[in-house]
């Protein structure tokens, strides 16, 4: 039972402390906004949210932009959105149409331009499966556990990174894990 209150603390510390550090943000305080050297050296969502860099993008510019859509277009403007979860992957679709609506939408022209983009070196997707994978990497899934043992592998890691298995992933259902990897995660 120690263990599990010691991650229910860290939980609430680290959720506290991110608020902290967006109140410290808000009232234009200098960085460093914290004295803990994981939230000061990586990125984490907002605890609101809502307050995302991305979230309010997708507020402001896809979802409260200005312009009258039906409810059909403007749902399916947020699952277009949603499904790159890219801001500059929305700006290039908008560049080449001249608005984004379900009543305009043409799956071949969209593919060609996004297919043109990937083909040009262009991430059309946000990094969320190295950011997944890099978390799972720090409780030692996915990596060798360091012990001694010839032909030791990482486990299976899968290769397509299409957003709709993130939801697979970010539950344990798309890389796997050796016998070794969790029996050391768990202990």
């Amino acid at each position: 039972m120690k263990k599990r209150q010691e991650v229910y603390d860290l939980y609430w510390y680290f959720a506290c402390e991110r608020q902290n550090i967006f109140w410290k943000k808000i009232n234009g305080e200098s960085a460093p906004w914290t004295e803990d050297k994981i939230l000061q050296e990586y990125k984490f969502c907002n605890s609101y949210r809502v307050n995302d860099r991305v979230s309010q993008y997708l507020l402001r510019n896809v979802i409260y932009n200005g312009k009258k859509y039906s409810d059909e277009d403007m749902l399916f403007r947020i699952l277009l959105f949603k499904l790159f979860n890219k801001e500059s992957t929305w700006e290039l679709l908008l560049n080449n149409f001249e608005d984004i609506t379900l009543k305009t939408f043409n799956v071949k022209d969209y593919s060609k331009v996004l297919e043109n983009a990937i083909s040009n070196g262009i991430k059309i997707y946000n990094d969320a499966f190295s950011k997944y994978r890099n978390m799972y990497h720090s409780f030692g899934l996915g990596v060798k556990t360091g012990i001694d043992l010839p032909n030791e592998s990482i486990g299976i890691v899968g290769s397509n990174d299409t957003p709709g298995l993130l939801l697979d992933f970010s539950i344990g259902q798309y890389d796997t894990y050796t016998p070794l990897q969790l029996t050391q995660y768990i202990n």
